[in-house]
């Protein structure tokens, strides 16, 4: 299935050859986009999903920022799972103070909205496995802690592992939202059981967000 990225991307190729000289009938055979849509464009007409970005429930950018959380904890091995997902999204939106609450196709709606995301199976690694580490293996692991999101939280709000649990309570293989270049997801388990975590995740310079994850 072709993503709507792509024939975004397509859309805008065609747009440019135009611009370039190439007549709208060739630009829409070579780029396999209808004429009427390039006609639409050049006529100042804009994509189904940026005329309905007003009435998105929460504001693309902070869309993007979920997105970018969702990669940054997919790296981590903790990736997210829709009920998750919409948890943060209803804190999100309750920032707002509106008198409504998000549909019920709002995290399907927010994964297709932004297709470097999708739904993908999560497979465990026990930590046992941890036993035959070397410093090849456990090497490219300290690299995720050069990721701009981890390097930017502050020394006070970062914790021991076995102190605060962070890693505690997993359940069972399921479906998560992933990245969409990775078919499959790694997830870190560990031997522990039935504690609650937070995460503390800032959208803006005004508001920062605490959702605790139930395992």
């Amino acid at each position: 299935m072709i993503s709507k990225l792509h024939i975004e991307n397509d859309i805008s190729a065609a747009l440019n050859a135009i611009v370039n000289g190439v007549s709208i009938r060739k630009a829409a055979l070579d780029y396999g986009i209808p004429r009427t849509t390039l006609y639409n464009r050049i006529k100042g007409r804009v994509s189904h999903q940026k005329s309905h970005q007003s009435m998105q429930k929460i504001a693309p950018i902070q869309e993007k920022r979920l997105v970018e959380w969702i990669l940054v904890q997919e790296s981590l091995g903790t990736s997210p799972t829709y009920q998750q997902i919409r948890e943060i999204g209803e804190r999100l939106f309750d920032i707002k103070e509106l008198d409504s609450t998000l549909g019920k196709r709002w995290v399907r709606n927010f994964l297709e909205r932004n297709p470097e995301i999708r739904t993908k199976r999560q497979y465990k690694i026990d930590s046992a496995r941890v036993s035959g580490a070397s410093h090849d293996i456990i090497a490219p692991w300290f690299r995720k802690l050069d990721l701009p999101e981890i390097i930017d939280i502050k020394p006070e709000n970062r914790y021991n592992i076995d102190e605060a649990g962070i890693m505690e309570g997993q359940g069972l293989n399921g479906l998560v939202v992933g990245s969409s270049q990775h078919r499959n997801i790694q997830e870190k388990t560990a031997w522990f059981k039935s504690l609650d975590v937070f995460y503390r995740v800032c959208f803006s310079d005004r508001a920062s967000i605490h959702v605790t994850r139930h395992f």
